[in-house]
């Protein structure tokens, strides 16, 4: 697969005000009444500065690593967004892409190659931002997950956080067990069996199935807002030492942080595309899928499921245009 991309793309416009400046600077010192020594000397250093920034301007680079996509639904807005990353020997990178997004999920080894210059700015993720000038390289997939994470049982472990600002509990964590694993709950008293795990059996025709363990509430001392920034950040870091002493992360597949400010953040719920290979925890290293659900309402077999979904390496519905063409 080939795509044409952008790797962070915020400070072009920052390059040539530096640029321009120092065509300004250069004028002013050669206007000025200064001995030839100190004038080649100011105009060595002009000529260093913007000889750098052409210089990263320039640099092909080829990044060998480990995919990571995160999806943010917006459901009040009808609107979706993908975040891609690559985690390599050298740090992790945020990748921006120039015509179309590719079709890549989590866990695959992929080699990106563009003209990059090297940011002094940092994401919101964490990750070291770059950019690249009107180049059109590619993004190739090396190698697949070896084996499909979504058959058998899915162990999962849910983590209920809350803030200091605001450290409710609006549901009991044996609520939430129900919801999601057991098999008989029935939240209308109709008949329907409608916990997550008897959906994904269903569905599944009985290769899938949902168990797991449900820890919380936990107070971390950080913002409310911060919880909004969870997955890519140290917050989670934060959010899975507090739960530590209770819980084995290597024993699960599956991370569900739940917070209780349904209003608090943009989005609706944000997830990991496909599984995360490498991820430290305070156990170790391990693979595993994240998603974050906010407000207790989205403890169902709707958001809860949605958010699932891009777990398993699946992105949202959409349709094909074919043109005139007849199919």
């Amino acid at each position: 697969m080939r795509y044409s991309f952008i790797i962070a793309k915020k400070i072009e416009f920052a390059i040539i005000s530096i640029k321009c400046a120092c065509f300004v600077l250069f004028y002013i010192v050669m206007s000025t009444k200064l001995r030839m020594l100190n004038k080649l000397l100011l105009v060595l250093v002009i000529f260093s500065i913007m000889g750098i920034r052409g210089l990263q301007g320039e640099e092909l680079t080829t990044l060998d690593g480990i995919s990571e996509v995160v999806h943010y639904d917006y459901f009040d807005v009808d609107q979706t967004e993908n975040l891609y990353f690559v985690n390599t020997e050298q740090g992790r990178f945020k990748l921006d892409f120039l015509v179309n997004e590719p079709h890549l999920i989590s866990g695959q080894k992929i080699r990106v190659t563009g003209n990059v210059v090297k940011s002094p700015v940092v994401s919101d993720s964490g990750a070291v931002v770059f950019e690249t000038k009107n180049l059109e390289e590619n993004t190739e997939v090396i190698a697949g997950i070896a084996e499909n994470p979504n058959l058998g049982e899915q162990k999962t472990l849910v983590l209920l956080i809350n803030s200091i600002d605001n450290p409710i509990e609006p549901v009991m964590s044996e609520e939430v067990r129900k919801k999601l694993f057991d098999e008989s709950y029935d939240s209308n008293g109709d008949g329907i069996k409608d916990s997550i795990n008897s959906w994904m059996k269903e569905s599944s025709y009985g290769k899938a199935w949902f168990t797991g363990d449900v820890y919380g509430w936990y107070t971390l001392d950080v913002p409310e807002t911060e919880l909004c920034s969870l997955i890519g950040g140290s917050v989670l870091q934060k959010a899975m030492a507090i739960a530590d002493s209770d819980v084995n992360f290597l024993d699960y597949k599956r991370l569900i942080v739940i917070i209780p400010y349904y209003d608090l953040c943009g989005y609706f719920g944000v997830a990991i595309v496909g599984m995360v290979t490498d991820f430290e925890t305070p156990d170790g290293v391990t693979s595993i899928t994240i998603n974050l659900l906010k407000g207790i309402d989205q403890i169902n077999n709707g958001y809860s499921l949605n958010e699932l979904g891009h777990n398993w390496g699946i992105f949202h519905a959409g349709y094909l245009d074919c043109g005139s063409s007849n199919i």
